[in-house]
């Protein structure tokens, strides 16, 4: 449950030809032309590179944020009563900010869209939690190959698209270290 975005992501770049258009009739459109010259199978494994890069962050990560319920300094509850964790927040960051963002793209659209996260200066935060130096130099690095995959994302083709991020799909089990996905 825990990666089932990220693994939801992997199929759609898997099978995502299963989706072409079969019959000989195809209804113009902007997208359609779009969709036509640059794939979205490109963008889904680019996508899905990506969460291949934030994967080794989140696991080690998820070995040190348990918290049970109520709050820690890596995660605490939300106004509606659900999780939120450090790596909510900065994998999210990575994704809109630095590999999704930019004008590439109509909107991107973040389950997080509230944080306020900074991994550029030491110490690093999300919102009001502090991230424990431990994790800052692989944040640093896998920063940097988030950047680098971004350049991999054509500038034009996807304009009209909007993008989604959750970035972990069942912060609850992450949080209280009962995932059995990592």
């Amino acid at each position: 449950m825990l990666f089932r975005s990220l693994h939801f992501l992997a199929a759609i770049a898997l099978s995502a030809d299963a989706f072409a258009p079969k019959s000989t009739f195809v209804r113009p459109s902007k997208f359609a032309l779009q969709a036509s010259s640059k794939p979205l199978t490109e963008l889904c494994e680019i996508t899905k590179e990506a969460c291949d890069v934030v994967a080794p962050l989140l696991k080690e990560m998820y070995s040190q944020i348990k918290i049970g319920t109520g709050t820690s300094d890596t995660a605490l509850f939300k106004s509606d009563a659900t999780f939120f964790t450090i790596a909510d927040g900065i994998v999210q960051h990575m994704f809109i900010e630095y590999l999704f963002g930019g004008e590439k793209f109509h909107e991107i659209v973040g389950e997080e869209d509230d944080s306020i996260v900074n991994i550029l200066e030491t110490p690093y935060t999300v919102d009001s939690l502090v991230v424990p130096e431990e994790f800052e130099e692989l944040i640093s690095s896998t920063l940097e190959n988030v950047k680098a995959l971004a350049s991999k994302i054509d500038q034009t083709a996807y304009s009209d698209m909007t993008i989604f991020v959750d970035p972990i799909d069942g912060t609850r089990e992450f949080a209280t270290g009962k995932g059995d996905k990592v």
